[in-house]
């Protein structure tokens, strides 16, 4: 039996002046979903494989850091998944 020992929200997070208002606006997005072969990596690819039944095959294996510079600076991304526990260190 396997069980998660603790509860970890899932963020998405888009610019301000994105048009993706949704979870289900998702699908097909380029998405930074943590670093490569992270459990984060693997929470966001899983959760995207429920959601839409299909793998997600626009994932980039970024840090928070470097992902966010991509999703605001260089306008690579369209959204950034985020798995960790509360609070979290790296908002501030």
């Amino acid at each position: 039996m396997l069980t998660p020992l603790f509860a970890e929200p899932v963020l998405f997070i888009v610019r301000a002046d994105s048009p993706l208002r949704a979870i289900r606006q998702l699908r097909g997005q380029r998405i930074s979903v943590g670093p490569a072969h992270s459990d984060a990596a693997h929470t966001v690819r899983a959760l995207y494989r429920r959601l839409f039944g299909a793998p997600l095959t626009n994932a980039v294996a970024l840090a928070p850091d470097e992902a966010i510079a991509e999703l605001v600076a260089f306008r690579s991304l369209d959204a950034i998944a985020v798995v960790d526990a509360q609070p979290m260190a790296w908002w501030r």
